[in-house]
């Protein structure tokens, strides 16, 4: 009797937690944005970013039934003269989101860039202007801002399934390889 009700309760518990992990998907279907919200959902849930940070996510492309994402730490943003306000840009952010005081943003050619993400950028300190204030001749070029480069910065691609945005694999960028074909399998089943 006491190990039936002890497997009761594993069962349980094991159906429960199962159940919770798919809650927190955001979106089950959707288009590429909502498959963004997804990977910033799941990506703030590890222990790989820190508060305060900002994240840039990049669209890498489609493939056959696939999403792409590559999403990485990113401490400045640069701004130059294309990259201003009222302007769309391939590259520049103009959407991003707030989660658990870490900032994701990720580029949108459709969308304008505005006030917003400028503010919002400058908030994380995320925003380095230095190309910007030498092309509109504020400072002399001699003033090139510096960058240095933090190979421990966890890098991750995110290959999401466009019928069914909540079927996704997370590799990490130095581990990269082809789409697992248990994805490729889940993905056709949907």
């Amino acid at each position: 009797m006491k190990n039936n009700i002890l497997v009761y309760f594993i069962c349980m518990s094991i159906f429960f937690s199962c159940k919770s992990i798919e809650k927190e998907i955001l979106y089950k279907e959707g288009d590429k944005e909502k498959a963004i919200l997804n990977v910033i959902n799941d990506f703030s849930k590890t222990e790989n970013n820190s508060k305060g940070y900002t994240y840039h996510i990049i669209d890498i492309g489609d493939s056959e039934g696939f999403f792409h994402f590559l999403i990485s730490e990113k401490h400045v943003i640069t701004v130059d003269t294309t990259n201003i306000i009222n302007l769309k840009s391939k590259y520049f952010p103009s959407k991003y989101r707030e989660l658990n005081n870490r900032l994701y943003t990720w580029a949108d050619s459709t969308v304008t860039i505005n006030k917003d993400i400028i503010d919002v950028l400058n908030k994380y300190n995320g925003i380095d202007s230095t190309i910007y204030k030498i092309q509109k001749g504020i400072l002399s070029g001699k003033e090139w801002p510096t960058y240095s480069i933090n190979e421990k910065r966890k890098s991750f691609i995110y290959s999401i399934c466009k019928k069914k945005i909540s079927i996704y694999d997370k590799n990490k960028v130095n581990k990269l390889k082809p789409v697992n074909k248990w994805l490729i399998k889940k993905c056709e089943v949907q």
